[in-house]
């Protein structure tokens, strides 16, 4: 179905469905039948695709335990994402180790040769407290935070937090009653799963374990 609005051209729908049953028709039987279906669901060709701006922080560990390659590849993978932004998006970094530092401020219009080099001087130091990184990190989002634009919250570390559990949960519930999707990595073999997997759960992210760098 199409549908039309005074004074705007008409648009060919966002998504199409063919359905094919297995019988056209079924005997009446006082018996239990079974009825199969195939849906396909396709974008239409010709309609003009797009996306919502994104509102992204990204929350990383720089713990002592990072040291070395790991922090290596995450450094790189945050210059890549970076260059995949573009004019309406707005980006933020936030490193924690025992305390919590606004690397990157969120901003749209990301100066990215400024902003790569700002990545380039993450070093490791302290330990490993989430809810410090957590903490400036929505507070990052939540300056943009906006109908139309898609908030979210990228966690990533290594390591166990010391402390502030039960505060991290009440931080991802209250992001996702303010619609802010949190998805946790966990890298190696010594980070808590149960923690980060609550986390993202809470508010509505996902949670992916990384097994190397």
């Amino acid at each position: 179905m199409e549908s039309k609005v005074a004074g705007l051209p008409e648009q060919a729908p966002a998504l199409s469905l063919r359905a094919i049953s297995s019988h056209r028709m079924l005997p009446v039987l006082n018996e239990a039948q079974v009825l199969y279906v195939l849906a396909e669901i396709a974008a239409h060709p010709t309609r003009q695709q797009g996306r919502h701006p994104l509102n992204l922080c990204l929350v990383l560990d720089r713990s002592t335990s990072m040291q070395g390659a790991r922090l290596q590849r995450v450094k790189e993978a945050t210059q890549y994402i970076i260059d995949s932004l573009d004019e309406r998006d707005v980006f933020s970094v936030v490193t924690f180790g025992d305390r919590a530092d606004v690397l990157i401020p969120a901003e749209r219009g990301l100066d990215k040769t400024m902003a790569k080099a700002r990545v380039s001087t993450i070093h490791t130091t302290g330990g490993t407290e989430i809810l410090k990184g957590l903490s400036a990190g929505l507070a990052q989002v939540e300056r943009w935070r906006a109908p139309g634009m898609v908030s979210h919250l990228i966690l990533l570390t290594d390591g166990r937090t010391y402390g502030g559990e039960h505060e991290c949960l009440a931080q991802a519930e209250l992001a996702r009653q303010r619609q802010v999707g949190i998805s946790t990595m966990g890298i190696g073999q010594d980070w808590n799963d149960k923690l980060l997997d609550e986390i993202a759960s809470h508010s509505g992210g996902t949670s992916t374990y990384v097994d190397a760098a």
